[in-house]
């Protein structure tokens, strides 16, 4: 999906705790412009309008009758426990991040521009971009990121892994995979690759 100035949209994917927010700052720092389907949701969490819609899904973590407030812990919760809850979620809010995601990538300067989207594949959302870059690192540096950021357990965050789409099963020979096993340096240095090849 290009605009009419054939922008380079580029999508950058991978499982939780892979370490896409270093590449996120990586690439800021290199110059390009990244949107962020996180910060894009952080957003929308704070419109009335949002709100009223996932109180129809989720109504006990909808608070308040004039201002309302989310509970984002009660949701996460009934997401991680009903597929059918994931699914309601997931069909509300995608459809309102990447109409805001196209928006950001339409406006941004230069001939490439990247999103960040964590649940790409899960999504069928990447033949919407011209390139995929996946983010790929060992499965306990992974697990152990995002204890070290959040209040999950291990088993909390394994499920959370075991949620999404398998990077290791997935046929990842069309998209770009970047290992990030190393330091952030050596990071930079394979995204860097990456860019170049997508010229």
């Amino acid at each position: 999906m290009q605009n009419k100035m054939a922008k380079m949209k580029v999508a950058i994917t991978g499982g939780i705790g892979s370490g896409k927010s270093t590449v996120v700052e990586i690439l800021l720092g290199l110059g390009f412009e990244v949107t962020s389907c996180d910060e894009i949701t952080k957003q929308l969490y704070k419109k009335r309008s949002v709100l009223k819609g996932l109180k129809k899904i989720f109504p006990d973590a909808i608070s308040g009758i004039i201002k309302l407030k989310a509970d984002k812990k009660k949701i996460a919760h009934a997401v991680f426990n009903s597929v059918a809850k994931k699914d309601q979620l997931e069909s509300y809010l995608h459809p309102l991040i990447m109409k805001q995601v196209f928006i950001a990538l339409d406006r941004a300067r230069g001939d490439m521009a990247f999103a960040e989207v964590p649940l790409l594949f899960e999504s069928g959302l990447e033949t919407q971009f011209d390139k995929v870059l996946i983010i790929t690192r060992d499965r306990k540096a992974r697990i152990e990121s995002v204890m070290a950021r959040s209040n999950l357990s291990e088993q909390e965050v394994i499920d959370r892994i075991n949620s999404q789409v398998d990077y290791d099963l997935l046929d990842k020979t069309a998209y770009y995979v970047v290992e990030n096993n190393g330091t952030k340096e050596q990071l930079e240095k394979l995204l860097k690759v990456a860019i170049s090849n997508f010229k």
